[in-house]
């Protein structure tokens, strides 16, 4: 269905006189034509970068008119306090593949046609110079309702010009859309530009649909493309995958099982249930549906939240390493990233719905990289080798692009926030799933390095020392969090002079045995349990003020809430209170740049 996407950005501080007017009437004239579901009309009254940006992702290929009132000048839209720049607005346009129309109802944007043509628009609307606010209205009042009557693009732009001729452009001082809220009338009445692409004469001749599109039916397989995905992005990094690849008439269960028993624990059960859903448990995942939407969106939260836990776990390791070499050494931490990680910590059940952890994982390697040891400095190293999992400095080149993987995020957060509104219409399911799909396979073609990673739980550890050996040893009861599909693999690990870290979750490559302790922030609640052999595996999910207490979620059951558990300052998971708390109080240290 086609989209009309009007974004008016008035100020709160300084709102302009007639825009709300504008607003108001524009979406009057167009609300019978949406209810007859000929197009759907979405609005923003008060747009925001964040917000042009999210709908923009999510409406993608089927946006056909952009609209823009408010405040702008030459080479940017002036939104709510903040600005959105010319170029950046333009490069997201470009990529609305249905986009057949840009209105720019604001001073002066003559200035962004050329890139906004540049990047593919075939017809755009813009002004001259500066704009009085109430010619601005009756334009686009205008305007529209003659779209709405089914004039063409053309014919609605000579009567929305028409209509402002009509007006009397005597007046003194006038209330632009521009910079300053208050300007001298200019010598000559702003004008409105009709331009368009070359070749795209025929755009001019087109009008709003007339009638509901008809039921689109998609050829579209669940999981086909998501398990091709998987497989090319593990194919470097798995030895089942690279064993497999060689074979031929190979089968999608053995596909399928490589894939699972490829990637760390968490992760590959949230797939698992995308691509083999257990009958017992099976909501519709592994068809299309909203449970499989919402499993699309587990697996990324998981995924993601993977990647954050391991860059603090990360980030306090460094801080040991520095205190190490002195013991008064702090970490050079922004007044902004304190926040940003103490937000982290302190998450409500509400802000959890809507955290942004691509926002995340760039703080966290920003502080990482500023905090790098003398010697690394002084051999001028990169910063991925100083990091435990290197890759992560790849990562942070594809979260800062712009690119499929960071568009692939941007979409499944989209698509989170919909689903927590519950706003998902069952004529869009199908593309939503497919869309989902394709996101997630972006995701990890990027990601197929967790491959090399296994996550490892330590019970406990016995000291092994006898007096005919000169050192002692270190046996650690360990739980494998690995192939999946044929049970969990519980051994045991004997290093010599070495101990790991009791009670916790390792993110460990088994080729070098060196691991990274990822808890607090993601713990094993079984290995707090006298004789256990089996692993519950729980992530950091909120933080509960009032009662001072921790919420973690069961990973393999995360919209559960009755499988979460309480972390308190007594009780059973107490230490982990108390890790928490240190490290709180880590971020509150005075430096420099916090003090």
């Amino acid at each position: 269905m086609d989209v009309l996407f009007l974004n008016f950005a008035n100020s709160r501080e300084a709102p302009l006189p007639k825009l709300q007017e504008e607003e108001d009437t524009v979406y009057k004239y167009l609300t019978p034509r949406a209810l007859k579901q000929h197009f759907l009309l979405h609005r923003e009254s008060y747009a925001t970068i964040s917000k042009i940006a999210e709908y923009l992702t999510l409406y993608r290929d089927y946006i056909t008119i952009f609209h823009y009132s408010g405040h702008a000048e030459k080479h940017a839209l002036l939104l709510d306090q903040e600005d959105a720049q010319a170029g950046g607005i333009a490069h997201l346009l470009g990529q609305c593949k249905a986009l057949k129309l840009v209105v720019l109802n604001g001073c002066s944007t003559k200035a962004q046609v050329e890139e906004l043509l540049a990047q593919g628009v075939p017809v755009v609307i813009a002004t001259s110079a500066p704009v009085e606010d109430s010619k601005a209205l009756r334009f686009a009042i205008r305007f529209y309702q003659a779209l709405s009557d089914n004039a063409t693009i053309q014919e609605a732009f000579e009567l929305g010009v028409g209509e402002v001729k009509t007006m009397d452009a005597s007046i003194g001082e006038l209330v632009v859309r521009g910079i300053k809220l208050k300007e001298t009338a200019p010598p000559e009445a702003p004008t409105w530009g009709l331009y368009h692409q070359e070749g795209k004469e025929s755009v001019l001749e087109e009008t709003l649909p007339r009638t509901p599109p008809k039921a689109v039916i998609t050829d579209y397989t669940p999981n086909e493309h998501l398990i091709e995905s998987l497989w090319d992005g593990l194919l470097d990094y798995s030895d089942a995958v690279m064993m497999l690849s060689t074979r031929r008439n190979l089968t999608l269960a053995r596909k399928r099982m490589a894939i699972l028993n490829s990637l760390p624990a968490p992760i590959a059960e949230h797939l698992r249930k995308l691509l083999v859903p257990v009958e017992a448990e099976n909501r519709g995942y592994d068809k299309i549906s909203v449970s499989r939407l919402q499993q699309c969106v587990h697996a990324y939260q998981v995924t993601m939240e993977s990647l954050a836990y391991t860059l603090l776990a990360q980030l306090w390791e460094r801080y040991l390493e520095l205190r190490a070499k002195d013991e008064q050494a702090v970490l050079v931490l922004q007044h902004e990233q304190v926040k940003e990680l103490q937000a982290l910590l302190n998450l409500s059940p509400k802000d959890q719905e809507v955290y942004d952890y691509i926002s995340f994982v760039r703080t966290i390697r920003e502080i990482i990289e500023a905090n790098q040891s003398e010697e690394e400095e002084i051999a001028d190293s990169e910063p991925s080798q100083s990091l435990y999992v290197q890759e992560l400095d790849d990562l942070k080149q594809l979260i800062y692009q712009g690119g499929a993987f960071q568009n692939a995020c941007f979409f499944l957060e989209v698509l989170r926030v919909k689903l927590n509104k519950q706003s998902v219409e069952a004529s869009e399911e199908a593309e939503l799933c497919r869309r989902a799909e394709e996101s997630l396979g972006a995701i990890f073609q990027e990601l197929g390095f967790l491959a090399k990673y296994t996550l490892a739980a330590v019970q406990h550890i016995d000291v092994l020392k006898y007096r005919h050996s000169r050192q002692a040893k270190f046996d650690h009861a360990t739980v494998y969090l690995r192939d999946l599909l044929g049970g969990l693999e519980r051994t045991s690990l004997e290093l010599e002079a070495r101990y790991m870290d009791n009670r916790s979750v390792l993110l460990l490559n088994e080729e070098s045995l060196q691991y990274l302790n990822l808890s607090p922030f993601i713990i094993d609640a079984n290995a707090f349990e006298p004789d256990t052999d089996v692993s519950k595996v729980y992530f950091l999910s909120h933080y509960n003020a009032d009662a001072d207490t921790y919420t973690y979620k069961y990973i393999n059951k995360p919209e559960d809430e009755a499988a979460a558990i309480t972390v308190s300052k007594k009780g059973q998971f107490a230490l982990i209170k108390e890790q928490l708390d240190e490290f709180k109080e880590l971020l509150t240290a005075k430096t420099p740049e916090t003090a």
